[in-house]
């Protein structure tokens, strides 16, 4: 189990609540954070210092596209090192 942070962002981008959530993996977490925060305007979910995943509620028109009806959508970046270098 992992424990990651979910941080609930206003439309300026500025964290307004944030949360801890215990999961197996980083795709159990995604899950977990669009069920915890579905009012939500944009989330983003972290593991220590390497974010997991930008959770947007479609203001872009952007859809999760798996025909679901979800309105989120997760785009689960590269991770980052603290020299700014991706590890993947």
């Amino acid at each position: 189990m992992v424990d990651y942070r979910i941080y609930s962002l206003d439309g300026a981008g500025r964290i307004g609540f944030a949360e801890w959530l215990v999961a197996d993996d980083d795709e159990a977490a995604v899950s977990e954070a669009r069920r915890m925060r579905p009012d939500a305007h944009r989330c983003e979910v972290w593991d220590r210092n390497r974010l997991v995943a930008t959770l947007d509620d479609g203001a872009a028109g952007l859809t999760s596209g798996d025909g679901s009806g979800d309105e989120w959508i997760a785009s689960v970046l590269p991770t980052q090192t603290p020299d700014g270098l991706s590890s993947t």
